[in-house]
């Protein structure tokens, strides 16, 4: 007989501990993912979902509260991250089935997080993918300045940078100082000055490049 799966909100101090162990002997990617997700501005207990059968902990689904900007309008969501052994789509299944319960109970009336969508697509989630890919030249096309890792002092011109680069999309994430200190905490990030010391651009690296390719997931700069 299986033994039935049993999925809930996180409790006590001791749930997020026993969380915490059972994510890092997952590997450094599902340690990183619960320590962003605890440290979201938004974070809410009742959006970490636990999946347990016979009392052992086998799965989760951390969601972060994310506001995004569609026109005059703002839009709230749960981002989920769906962490599971690979393999377990029943697993899979019920962790999904349980976020979007928890989200209805919340008050956010959508979805989205990252996977195949040959995956996810069955269970009536609509795949969208955006992505561009160009080849520059290896030479700069003008004085480079200083390419450096932003911190937190940067954090203001990132903003800027955002908000001119971005503005002009119909749907961009909207993000308050709380939501830029969390980004920066989970991204790594390159700030780029002029010759003056003016950060003028930035970009965020992503983790899921090609072989000899490098990935961007996020990028903006003055005169874009």
């Amino acid at each position: 007989m299986n033994t039935p799966l049993i999925a809930r909100a996180a409790g006590p101090a001791a749930d997020i501990e026993r969380l915490r162990a059972w994510a890092g002997a997952g590997g450094p990617a599902w340690a990183g993912a619960l320590d962003r997700h605890l440290a979201q501005p938004r974070y809410r207990p009742e959006l970490t979902r636990l999946a347990e059968r016979a009392g052992a902990l086998v799965g989760c689904a951390l969601i972060d509260h994310r506001r995004l900007r569609l026109g005059a309008a703002t839009l709230d969501l749960g981002a989920a991250a769906l962490l599971a052994p690979p393999g377990d789509e029943a697993l899979a299944e019920a962790l999904l089935g349980d976020a979007v319960g928890a989200l209805a109970e919340q008050g956010l009336p959508l979805i989205t997080l990252r996977g195949a969508a040959e995956r996810y697509a069955p269970l009536g989630l609509a795949p969208h993918r955006m992505r561009a890919e160009l080849e520059l030249s290896a030479e700069p096309a003008g004085p480079a300045g200083e390419l450096r890792a932003a911190g937190p002092g940067d954090l203001d011109d990132l903003a800027a940078l955002y908000a001119a680069s971005y503005a002009g999309l119909a749907l961009a994430e909207d993000r308050a100082a709380p939501d830029w200190r969390a980004w920066l905490a989970g991204h790594a990030a390159l700030a780029l000055e002029d010759t003056r010391g003016r950060v003028v651009a930035y970009a965020a690296l992503a983790g899921d490049a090609r072989p000899g390719a490098l990935a961007v997931a996020e990028a903006a700069a003055a005169d874009a």
